[in-house]
């Protein structure tokens, strides 16, 4: 049993998952922990990108996975935007986007991430309420990609999309929930939102917590043991 703990604490740390160093720090576009004081508009980026608030979007205290703090989102025009930028264009390359988030019992379709600002070619990961029971996926310039299920409201729930080569695979607390493919080619630069979707609709409604975008590297192929402490700054 002791071997495969151990073996399962370096594949956490392979993938950067928190409580060591990050091999792939140097593929790491963005890194969002969400702290600060109670109220602050300032999100920053470990990697030096400036996101612009929106709406009443702010830090909260009363929430957060780690470090005390979250990211809160009122579901009423709340999001943060970075500049178009080459971190966000994946090309033909592969990526993971991952993050935490904590969703309240109602509400209605959501956006969670969107790298498809100004049209560029991209994915954009959601929660839809509404229309499919609260489930999450992922979702292209054109159609639904993929669904998982149901996220358990006013719970800490780690959610990654990982493409690697044309396969991308979403994972729910580590557990895979689909499967598709998408051989396009992504933008070479872009720009991205959380909390809102590209054309500003769709606005997510609860807390988000250590955001972090690859590109270039499939962190997740498989089943993992998901994070069990903040990532890695370095």
């Amino acid at each position: 049993m002791s071997g495969l703990l151990g073996h399962r604490g370096l594949l956490m740390q392979a993938a950067g998952g928190g409580g060591g160093g990050d091999p792939y720090w140097s593929n790491v576009s963005s890194l969002l922990h969400f702290d600060g004081a109670d109220g602050s508009t300032t999100f920053t980026d470990q990697k030096g990108h400036v996101w612009t608030p929106s709406g009443n979007a702010q830090i909260d205290t009363a929430q957060s996975k780690f470090g005390g703090a979250s990211g809160l989102f009122d579901g009423s025009g709340d999001y943060i935007t970075a500049a178009s930028h080459a971190d966000f264009g994946f090309g033909t390359g592969d990526f993971t986007i991952e993050a935490f988030v904590r969703v309240p019992g109602t509400g209605s379709d959501m956006t969670l991430f969107d790298n498809r600002l100004a049209g560029a070619v991209g994915i954009a990961i959601y929660s839809s309420i509404a229309s499919i029971g609260q489930q999450w996926g992922a979702t292209t310039n054109t159609d639904v990609a993929a669904t998982g299920t149901a996220l358990t409201p006013n719970t800490w729930i780690h959610l990654a999309v990982a493409r690697q080569g044309t396969t991308v695979r979403g994972f729910r607390d580590g557990a895979l929930e689909f499967t598709y493919t998408d051989s396009r080619t992504y933008a070479s630069s872009a720009g991205a939102r959380y909390a809102t979707s590209d054309a500003a609709g769709q606005p997510y409604n609860g807390h988000i917590d250590e955001a972090r975008i690859t590109k270039g590297i499939a962190r997740y192929t498989s089943a993992f043991t998901p994070p069990t402490a903040p990532f890695p700054n370095s």
